[in-house]
Parts: C-alpha cells; sequence; structure tokens
C-alpha cells in the first residue's frame, strides 16, 4: 500500500499517555479529520470550568450495571465548518463515537475481569 492512499478516520480518540496522578490523567480528546478538537469533561468534575460563552453540550451514558453518567463535549478548536458540520452536529458525531468506546472498553472490560475471576 503506497503512503497516498492511506486516510485518516474521521475521529481518533485521544489521552495523556503518561499517568502521573493528576487530574489531567482523565482528561479525553476526540480529533476530527485532523483540524478539530474536542474535549469529553465528566460533567460531575470539570462542570465548574467552563463559562456561559463556551460551545458545550451535555450527554449521558448508561453503563452495564445500569449506573448513568453524564458528560460534556466542548471544543478546544471547532474547524468542523470546513467539512459542512454544523457545531452542534460535529458534537453528536462526536458523541456518538465516545459512546461506542464507552461501550467497546465496559464490554472489554467485563471480558477481562471474568477470564481472571474464572
Amino acid at each position: 500500500m503506497k503512503a497516498t492512499e492511506l486516510s485518516l478516520p474521521e475521529f481518533l480518540l485521544a489521552e495523556f499517555p503518561v499517568k502521573t496522578g493528576q487530574p489531567d490523567d482523565e482528561r479525553h480528546f476526540i480529533v476530527h479529520r485532523g483540524i478539530t478538537l474536542i474535549e469529553v469533561l465528566p460533567l460531575a468534575i470539570m462542570t465548574e470550568l467552563l463559562n456561559d460563552n463556551v460551545v458545550k453540550k451535555q450527554y449521558t451514558y448508561t453503563n452495564p450495571e445500569g449506573l448513568t453518567e453524564k458528560f460534556i463535549l466542548t471544543y478546544h478548536t471547532n474547524n468542523g465548518h470546513f467539512h459542512g458540520f454544523d457545531q452542534f452536529e460535529l458534537l453528536d458525531k462526536a458523541w456518538k463515537f465516545y459512546e461506542n468506546y464507552l461501550r467497546w472498553e465496559d464490554e472489554n472490560i467485563d471480558t477481562g475481569m471474568k477470564g481472571k475471576l474464572n
């Protein structure tokens, strides 16, 4: 395969690779097409950091144990208009991507724990 045949996925998940025990350890970011940066903020922890002038949207995720978690997605850089997305449409698409990641993570954690306990 030639390098010119490679393409970027629509979304990429990013986090700090080295954990230092600081609050930044839990930060997640979604990169859209390499030009837009969205941060995922757990609502319970990060609400005080956002003022009313920040573009943001709240989402909920219910894990397999029935616990509902609330998140806010907000922009660090928003260039989605170059691809024809309005700012809230792009947050919705990024949330679907992140929600699928959460499901995958829950399934893998559950599978991994069962394997170690049996």
